[in-house]
């Protein structure tokens, strides 16, 4: 029996450059495919504000022109 582990990898310091976003008030949201836990997964250990999870293409994009 084996157990294989797959994840998202989080680039290194991606914590921090939100953190310097907040402080100049700019509220950082991640709009992903995902299913919404792994989405707050991700969103936690990134250190996003907010998320958006099983977003289409077509709903990303609208987010943005948002």
């Amino acid at each position: 029996m084996g157990v294989i582990e797959l994840q998202d990898i989080i680039k290194p310091g991606i914590r921090e450059r939100f953190e310097r976003l907040r402080r100049m008030g700019v509220k950082t949201v991640m709009v992903t495919g995902d299913n919404p836990l792994t989405a707050k997964y991700i969103a936690e250990k990134a250190g996003v504000d907010d998320f958006i999870a099983e977003a289409k293409p077509e709903d990303k994009l609208e987010y943005i022109r948002q």
